[in-house]
């Protein structure tokens, strides 16, 4: 599908404790992410997302980034990730509460692309039980989307179902051309910035089963070179994405943004001198 212009979109950068540099230490803590410092270094990216539960387990830095991101002021949302394997009315479903409880959600994001061996029928039914759990224990969050990759729906759901449903979809092209001659993803936002907006029907992808109209975001690295997480080629390297603009002010701020009606010729006549005014296009 094509993706609208810069103006359009707002930068959407998605954490776990992957981004912690310590991750895999005995001490995590020197490699958490300093919240205040991300907002200074990206002062054009607005959401950050982050990871409460894997498919069998809650992440490590769950509470700390979920605790400092909102000091720092970001609009923040949380996502869980789906495991077949597992019941959404059991085991897992309680490890989601536990994650989730006692904290306010405008956006809970169900991550969906693990098959665990299960056919589709079973991977079907376990993500749209997964959604309704959702829904029902947190009402209040205003959306509940799915983020996936077409390669992975198009093969391992049961379609007929989601059509209705919002999709924030994973696809990497191939952007930037390297000296010798090769392809690579991008690293940045603002390696990726200058090609929007995009005019074509494949990048990205519309995820199978879904209306175009429905993908309100697009994961379009999870190379991208984020300070301070990471500097030059160091690791760790962080999702990037672009969310639809009308979409955020939806869920943050309350606002539907409505497609303009075609311009209203309008003229006023008033003596020389005699007023002041102001237009505000909004």
């Amino acid at each position: 599908m094509s993706w609208p212009a810069l103006s359009e979109n707002v930068k959407v950068i998605d954490l776990s404790q992957y981004q912690n540099w310590a991750n895999s230490q005995p001490d995590r803590i020197p490699g958490r992410i300093d919240f205040e410092e991300l907002a200074v270094e990206n002062p054009d990216v607005m959401v950050v997302i982050i990871r409460a539960c894997a498919t069998s387990y809650i992440d490590a830095d769950w509470e700390y980034n979920w605790k400092e991101a909102g000091n720092a002021g970001w609009k923040r949302a949380a996502y869980v990730n789906n495991d077949p394997t597992w019941k959404v009315n059991g085991p897992q479903g309680e490890m989601w509460l536990r994650a989730l409880d006692n904290k306010e959600h405008l956006l809970i994001v169900y991550d969906c692309e693990s098959s665990f061996g299960r056919s589709p029928q079973q991977i079907t039914a376990d993500i749209r039980e997964g959604l309704e759990f959702l829904r029902t224990n947190w009402p209040e969050a205003q959306v509940v989307i799915t983020y996936t990759a077409d390669w992975f729906w198009k093969n391992n759901i049961v379609h007929g179902w989601e059509e209705d449903e919002k999709v924030w979809a994973a696809q990497y092209p191939y952007m930037i051309q390297r000296e010798d001659g090769s392809w690579r993803v991008v690293y940045s936002f603002e390696e990726m910035d200058p090609f929007l907006p995009i005019h074509n029907s494949f990048t990205p992808k519309v995820v199978t089963g879904f209306k175009k109209e429905n993908m309100i975001g697009w994961q379009f690295t999870s190379s991208g070179v984020i300070a301070p997480i990471a500097q030059a080629n160091q690791k760790p390297r962080t999702d990037l994405n672009y969310f639809l603009k009308e979409f955020v002010d939806e869920v943050w701020d309350g606002v539907i943004v409505v497609p303009p009606a075609d311009p209203v010729p309008l003229k006023l006549t008033f003596p020389k001198g005699t007023i002041d005014v102001t237009i505000e296009e909004t």
